[in-house]
């Protein structure tokens, strides 16, 4: 956990972390043949911390959906409930993945467990002056390259 943000500062209660790491856990479990880490040892409420309101607010609807009981359940019993939100939320159950990806895929850890260097992939060798908009005038020049 992040030692410099302040309990208050966290959108999430204890116990709607701890839903949540099951939750993410679920999603993703771990695999220590590869090294890869369970999307529940990433922070992933403090990746949401980071999100838009409208986001937390989804999720935190979403741990709703799931009692206390359900972080300790088996793997299995929490798949398949998992499962059964997915099928009477699709749309809901959508934004949790996606958000659990985006939070799991930038982590270093996984990223290297996965065969890929650590962190972002741009601009790796590539410098960029902050700020020099002139840099986009050869594509502001060029003609057009898609179809109408």
């Amino acid at each position: 956990m992040n030692n410099d943000v302040i309990a208050s500062d966290q959108p999430f209660s204890e116990s709607q972390r701890a839903i949540l790491v099951a939750l993410a856990d679920t999603l993703l479990p771990g695999d220590e043949t590869q090294g890869l880490p369970s999307a529940g040892e990433l922070d992933f409420a403090a990746y949401l911390s980071g999100q838009p309101a409208d986001l937390q607010a989804t999720i935190a609807s979403i741990i709703e959906y799931f009692d206390l009981d359900f972080t300790d359940a088996h793997y299995n019993e929490r798949s398949r409930r998992l499962q059964d939100f997915s099928d009477t939320e699709p749309e809901t159950f959508r934004e949790l993945l996606l958000a659990a990806y985006a939070c799991y895929y930038q982590n270093d850890r996984v990223l290297v467990g996965i065969g890929l260097a650590e962190g972002p992939p741009f601009p790796r060798g590539n410098t960029v002056e902050e700020g020099d908009l002139g840099l986009l005038n050869p594509v502001i020049a060029a003609a057009k390259r898609y179809r109408q």
